[in-house]
């Protein structure tokens, strides 16, 4: 994380954010919510406020899209506490 945040000016806000979750957005660990592909899921979580960035340890979503998710899926997002919330609500 050093190394990039003096290679990408900014990076080390970002990292801090993500770690400290002082303000604003904040990654979060959901549960699949019956989506089939990792599109519909994308595109029902972009609709609430929220993206989703990974599965586990895999940060390539965005190239596996057609792709269907597995019953063992572990989908992070990033978005705030509030859309957060909305969507853990709407599964249960």
């Amino acid at each position: 994380m050093a190394v990039r945040a003096a290679l990408y000016q900014g990076v080390s806000k970002v990292y801090s954010q993500l770690l400290s979750r002082q303000y604003g957005d904040d990654l979060y660990k959901i549960s699949n919510k019956n989506w089939n592909t990792y599109k519909e899921a994308f595109q029902d979580l972009l609709a609430q406020g929220a993206t989703l960035i990974a599965d586990r340890d895999q940060l390539d979503i965005n190239r596996r899209l057609d792709e269907k998710i597995p019953n063992d899926a572990e989908l992070y997002i990033i978005c705030d506490k509030e859309t957060y919330h909305k969507i853990e609500l709407l599964s249960s």
